[in-house]
C-alpha cells in the first residue's frame, strides 16, 4: 500500500485453483499521518468449491452451456435419454429401426406403448396393438 497515496496493490501469489476448496488469509495495513495511527486487520477467505449440478450431465452448472438441458454440453451421458430405456440419446444416435420415421432415441427400446408385444423401437405403430412388425 502506498501510504502517500492510501492505493492498495496486490501482488499473486499463485494461480486460482476453482476446483478445489481452501482458504486463504489477507492481511490488510492501514496507516494514517499520526505516530500511532497504524492498524492492521487480518481477513479470511474462503474457496468453496461449487459442485451444483442441475441437469446431472455430469457438467457443473458454472462451466454447462444450458444447466437444464442435460444433453447439452454431451448426448452421451446416462442423463441424455429421452425415451428412458436406460441408452443415452447420442448413443443412439439418429437411427430409425423400425423405419416409422421416429429416431430410436425417442422411442424405447423397453417399452410397448400399445402393448401389442413390440418394444415401440421395433414397432412400427406404437399406437395400435393389431400392427405388429418385428
Amino acid at each position: 500500500m502506498d501510504i502517500l497515496t492510501g492505493v492498495v496493490s496486490l501482488k499473486t501469489l499463485g494461480e486460482l485453483d476453482h476446483d478445489k476448496a481452501t482458504s486463504y488469509q489477507v492481511t490488510v495495513s492501514a496507516f494514517t499521518s499520526i505516530a500511532s495511527g497504524t492498524t492492521q486487520q487480518t481477513f479470511t477467505i474462503q474457496i468453496i468449491k461449487d459442485n451444483t449440478d442441475t441437469d446431472s450431465d455430469g457438467t457443473r452448472d458454472h462451466i454447462d452451456d444450458d444447466k437444464n438441458d442435460p444433453c447439452k454440453p454431451s448426448d452421451t451421458v446416462a442423463a441424455c435419454d429421452t425415451d428412458g430405456d436406460g441408452t443415452p440419446d447420442g448413443t443412439e444416435g439418429n437411427t430409425d429401426t423400425d423405419g416409422d420415421g421416429t429416431p430410436d432415441k425417442e422411442e424405447s427400446s423397453t417399452k410397448d406403448t400399445d402393448g401389442d408385444g413390440v418394444v415401440d423401437q421395433l414397432d412400427d405403430d406404437n399406437t395400435n396393438p393389431l400392427i405388429m412388425t418385428v
